[in-house]
């Protein structure tokens, strides 16, 4: 039941990722990922990645190992093998997304089976695949959310499977995916710090008498793990180090856009209001969405259920280690993406995924189980347990629905709309033409979608350069963003420099709406 269950689930998720995955253009972040497994398996490169990614040869071709310095390419590693046998392209990129997310949710969904039961592992599972940030980030993620998410579901199913069978190869196996996690991303620290405290918190003399008795179990998880995030390992003092060089003072503003990345995380909303304001975070919190959802509410409620529940049950009762490590879980790990400097986007917030769903679940499911003998006062209240839980599915499909028409009409807007996309395809297999990028937003995607074309991003070190020093060849296309858009000062410099220049070309793109979306400048002949 429970694999016909995520089948029928994976089917659906799929035929609907299949019709967004092409009307939106392809972000600089999604892009990067992409781009590194692109050169690879294709060998061609033709132009250089962002500052701070890293590569090692393998055949002759750059193999991506790191994105950032914090940040590894397990999403590009996972995108490799359909890149080898078939054409790189954007909905391939986002399809294979989805797919790595849906295997994250049967993970999730077995270790719920193994940990409480079929009804909790079925429920859990609907309402998370069903949950639009979930699914929205499956499929267009920006921050390596899916390899992360993938990591700790396996690994939360490892640990239970070797805590329970204690065989070598699920702790080897768990402490693999959790160190894969880490190099993945230095945030999974998040997850770690919240699972491992929670652990303690419930199941503190269990842990350590296993760790007594079982000291090879432990030995092969500790190797797994250093096995799992290796490179991470080896050059740790340059994460440091990076940490430490860009430990700029936090900003003032940082817990009031954690706290709505987190609410609208939690209402449905953040992905439309995303896509409404074309990637402008600053201006999400002003849009006012028709899409709404309980979510969060229902977690609190159940959150306190649970917290019920566990002052009244024994202290050598199973289920009440359970939910001690649940909501010690989710709290720790919210707290964590507080402290986290500079978390302030969703697929930080997301970081307490799968364990709201599961609060949520438990709890139902634990009343169901409280009033499941006969008589009208518990007959009304399982049916109510049915309708709220209805009503929250029915309130996420509807905000995926909503959300999918907003991008279904627009194409996306601003560093999201498909205008890019478009300027790509017509310069593809230009191999005359040298690509600028004068801001950000343009050198990724453009580096996905091309083959040809000599692409260069100078901005990153443009800044109090006269425009005039840069070439003025017939055979260079500078890109630039309208102000609305523009993170590079320079580029509204550049400007103000092509409008007041004879022989500079200034073609305006826009989007599916008519808006400029960006610049091309390009200079005639003298």
């Amino acid at each position: 039941m429970l694999i016909g269950v995520w089948l029928a689930l994976a089917v659906a998720l799929l035929w609907l990722g299949a019709t967004t995955a092409n009307s939106l253009g392809f972000n600089y972040d999604e892009a990067i990922f992409a781009g590194m497994a692109k050169d690879f398996t294709t060998g061609a490169v033709h132009g250089h990645h962002m500052p701070g990614n890293g590569t090692t040869e393998i055949f002759n071709r750059p193999f991506p190992v790191w994105i950032q310095p914090y940040l590894g390419a397990v999403k590009s590693w996972q995108l490799i093998p359909l890149f080898t046998f078939f054409e790189p392209s954007v909905f391939i990129a986002r399809i294979l997304n989805l797919s790595w997310t849906l295997i994250g949710l049967l993970f999730f969904m077995l270790w719920v089976w193994k940990f409480f039961g079929l009804a909790e592992a079925v429920a859990g599972g609907l309402l998370l695949a069903l949950d639009p940030s979930f699914y929205f980030l499956g499929l267009l993620d920006w921050g390596s959310f899916v390899p992360s998410f993938v990591c700790r579901c396996a690994g939360f199913f490892f640990v239970l499977l070797a805590w329970r069978s204690q065989k070598i190869r699920y702790a080897f196996l768990a402490g693999a995916a959790f160190g894969l996690g880490f190099f993945n991303k230095v945030d999974f620290g998040v997850v770690l710090f919240g699972a491992t405290l929670a652990a303690i918190c419930a199941y503190a003399k269990p842990i350590l008498n296993f760790i007594r008795t079982r000291p090879k179990l432990v030995a092969l998880a500790a190797i797994g793990f250093l096995l799992g995030c290796g490179p991470m390992t080896l050059m740790f003092p340059r994460v440091l180090k990076f940490a430490l060089a860009n430990n700029a003072p936090v900003n003032p503003g940082e817990f009031s856009e954690k706290l709505h990345a987190l609410t609208a995380m939690y209402d449905g909303s953040y992905f439309y209001r995303l896509m409404d304001v074309g990637g402008l975070f600053d201006q999400m919190a002003a849009v006012a969405p028709p899409v709404w959802t309980p979510l969060g509410i229902i977690f609190i409620a159940a959150f306190v259920l649970l917290l019920v529940q566990l002052f009244r049950q024994r202290a050598d009762d199973a289920g009440r280690t359970a939910r001690v490590f649940l909501l010690a879980a989710a709290a720790l790990m919210t707290l964590g993406v507080f402290l986290l400097p500079r978390a302030v986007r969703i697929y930080h917030a997301v970081l307490v995924m799968p364990f709201v769903h599961l609060i949520i679940v438990v709890a139902g499911v634990s009343l169901w189980r409280k009033f499941s003998e006969a008589g009208n006062k518990k007959a009304f209240v399982r049916g109510a347990i049915v309708f709220i839980f209805a009503a929250l599915l029915a309130t996420q499909v509807f905000a995926i629905a909503k959300t999918d028409q907003l991008i279904l009409k627009t194409h996306g807007r601003g560093w999201w709309s498909d205008a890019l996309d478009k300027f790509g395809a017509q310069v593809k297999d230009r191999s005359d033409l040298t690509l600028v990028s004068l801001d950000w937003g343009f050198h990724e995607s453009l580096l996905f979608l091309t083959d040809q074309p000599t692409l260069v991003e100078p901005f990153w070190h443009l800044t109090g350069t006269d425009p005039a020093l840069l070439p003025q060849n017939t055979n260079y296309i500078y890109l630039v963003h309208p102000p609305a858009y523009s993170l590079s000062p320079f580029g509204a410099t550049f400007l103000q420099f092509a409008a007041k220049n004879p022989r500079a070309k200034i073609e305006p793109w826009r989007d599916a709406e008519g808006e400029i979306v960006f610049y091309t400048v390009r200079f005639t002949a003298p």
